[in-house]
């Protein structure tokens, strides 16, 4: 696949879309419909990196409201809570450690001192999770550190 890869996984993106949107799908309403199509676009898109998450995902969005899927005011609705600018401010936390370094020091300084066999790796793993949640709070960006 290796150069193709986004290519393709636009064009299988596409074609999925298209035919569950034209599919007949009994019990399913024309909304719910649209939105499994979407839905399903925007995951191969994201498997096969077509594009940076957040194009994609903007992508999703703009067309939810414009095959008006719902209300905008729903689609849109998270951004107007505070949770939303919390969980943006936790990844750019985590983007900062990552950068920095300050996650792989504060792994490898507890490595070297606790780790000595297979259980203390896992024991580790989980202890440096609960190191690295005093830094970043919320689990996304943790994960998003770690991976």
């Amino acid at each position: 696949m290796g150069k193709n890869k986004p290519i393709i996984g636009f064009i299988l993106g596409i074609i999925v879309a298209v035919v569950i949107f034209f599919a007949n799908i009994p019990g399913l309403e024309r909304t719910g419909q649209m939105c499994t199509a979407f839905s399903l676009m925007t995951v191969i898109f994201w498997a096969f990196g077509i594009a940076q998450p957040g194009y994609v995902s903007g992508l999703y969005l703009l067309l939810l409201a414009v095959f008006k899927v719902a209300p905008t005011t729903l689609i849109f609705s998270t951004w107007t809570t505070s949770m939303m600018y919390l969980i943006i401010g936790a990844y750019l936390i985590a983007v900062a450690v990552k950068e920095s370094g300050l996650g792989e020091r504060i792994a490898y300084k507890f490595i070297v001192k606790y780790v000595s066999s297979f259980k203390s790796i896992i024991v580790s793993i989980f202890a440096l999770t609960f190191i690295l949640a005093l830094l970043i709070p919320h689990p996304w960006p943790r994960a998003f550190l770690i991976m």
